[in-house]
């Protein structure tokens, strides 16, 4: 109850500046906090150890409260109006999102916007994606970001082909990043690039020591090859990764049963979405290991292998500190 009312204190005195604050914002005051009152705020195991950044519980209660208190009625409205008994908007859909569906920008109608759409798609039939490096495109992209969310977000969903023909720069991985960053306020990219350079090494390190089967081995055999092209100029294999994750907030897609675990690793420990509630991982019934029949699904808000690998790699870094 204390913790909650001191949430509510920080955000109601950072709106008085910012109506809005942005996720570094805020993780500044939330790592201020954590470094000031480690044993009342910082994320602690049963031993006294800090948890992974120490901060992430705390910032995921002072974003919430903000989201919460930003949210306009407008919105929901949107959501519910456009809701029947088929067609309901999933709740992976809103999951890690900040700017799920948002107001249009100052002095623009539905109208002015819609008319900026078109230019957009006669941009891209004349250069194609060269069209990307213009500064009108990326103009025009940033100034239409609600026209995109309001179709993305329609229901029935819009298929692939459809949207393609609508926003044909969406994509374009440039503008894939753009529009996460706006949707989630993270820089996609950058940030998996930081925390490769962060736990990459120790990640692998891990798995050297520890490695779980054959396919591991086989990966980490190939050593210095990987990590060049990590690194590599041009459409790297950290640049794929980025669009790829990007999508499944862009578009509203849940994670694919196969890829489930992979993706929300990357997504709590390299990206940072860590909500306190609700998965992007698919729901219903699918079928037990144990006995080969179809069994309801269970729900948790964070992957039991997830949550066993996040473990076992701060354990690690302690380990080797």
């Amino acid at each position: 109850m204390e913790r909650r009312q001191m949430v509510r204190v920080v955000v109601d005195e950072m709106r008085r500046y910012d109506q809005n604050p942005t996720r570094l914002q805020c993780l500044t005051v939330v790592r201020n906090i954590t470094r000031q009152y480690p044993k009342s705020f910082a994320d602690m195991a049963p031993n006294g150890s800090l948890l992974g950044g120490d901060y992430s519980s705390l910032l995921i209660q002072v974003k919430n409260r903000i989201e919460n208190l930003n949210r306009p009625a407008s919105c929901m409205r949107h959501r519910s109006s456009r809701s029947s008994s088929t067609n309901k908007r999933r709740p992976s859909d809103i999951y890690g999102c900040t700017r799920f569906q948002t107001d249009l920008p100052t002095e623009e109608t539905d109208e002015t916007v819609e008319q900026k759409r078109p230019r957009l798609v006669d941009i891209y039939s004349q250069e194609g994606a060269a069209g990307a490096l213009r500064a009108e495109v990326k103009n025009l992209m940033g100034l239409t970001f609600c026209l995109q969310r309001h179709h993305i977000n329609a229901l029935p969903p819009p298929d692939v082909e459809d949207m393609r023909s609508k926003w044909p720069f969406l994509f374009i991985p440039k503008f894939i990043y753009a529009h996460f960053e706006l949707l989630t306020d993270i820089s996609v990219l950058r940030t998996l690039e930081l925390s490769m350079e962060e736990c990459g090494r120790t990640i692998t390190q891990y798995f050297t020591r520890k490695p779980t089967n054959n396919d591991v081995k086989n990966v980490l055999s190939k050593g210095e090859d990987d990590e060049m092209a990590l690194r590599g100029t041009g459409p790297t294999f950290l640049t794929g990764l980025a669009a790829v994750f990007a999508v499944y907030y862009v578009f509203n897609l849940q994670y694919q049963d196969e890829a489930a675990c992979t993706l929300e690793f990357i997504q709590r420990r390299f990206i940072g979405v860590n909500p306190e509630r609700g998965s992007k991982a698919t729901r219903g019934k699918g079928l037990s290991k144990m006995t080969g029949s179809i069994v309801q699904k269970k729900h948790c808000t964070v992957n039991g292998n997830v949550s066993t690998l996040l473990k076992n790699l701060i354990d690690f870094q302690w380990d080797f500190i």
